[in-house]
């Protein structure tokens, strides 16, 4: 059985073809003309930023603590993120570092037991979306995050 990882087993003859849904007008006629492994090395570089480790566990007041390893270059980051949801941690650790990022548009479908996430994001006037694939709904989040910012760089 092919999975969503496992590009190099498909023949199907577009990236669209693996998702079970519509994608983002932004990002859709991309899916629509590239090969499954040419829409992953456009939308998910995974090259620039990177995420190490990431945890969460429950706080107070219906927040999370969010833990993460964070590298850009030779630059390593530990950090920690005391809010409601792992998207906003991720945002505040990237700010922590000094990088300045917003989120403009979000995306997610399940499919099989993974979750594709498409995270649109605007750093420093220009915007763009990555890909994030995780068995963790979470990290696929952040994934696509930092996918998104390398390609807004």
């Amino acid at each position: 059985m092919t999975t969503l990882l496992d590009h190099r087993s498909t023949t199907a003859p577009c990236a669209s073809a693996h998702f079970p849904g519509l994608l983002p007008r932004a990002v859709r006629a991309d899916a629509d003309s590239l090969t499954w492994e040419s829409f992953l090395e456009a939308y998910a570089p995974g090259a620039g930023i990177r995420l190490g480790s990431w945890h969460a566990t429950p706080a107070r007041n219906d927040l999370t603590e969010y833990h993460a390893t964070i590298a850009a270059g030779d630059r390593i980051w530990s950090l920690r993120e005391s809010t409601t949801g792992p998207l906003a941690a991720a945002t505040a650790m990237l700010h922590a570092t000094g990088t300045c990022v917003e989120i403009t548009g979000l995306h997610q479908q399940r499919v099989g037991t993974q979750t594709v996430m498409l995270v649109e994001v605007e750093c420093d006037g220009r915007r763009a979306w990555g890909l994030g694939i995780d068995d963790a709904a979470d990290r696929a989040g952040v994934v696509a995050l930092l996918n998104a910012l390398d390609r807004a760089a």
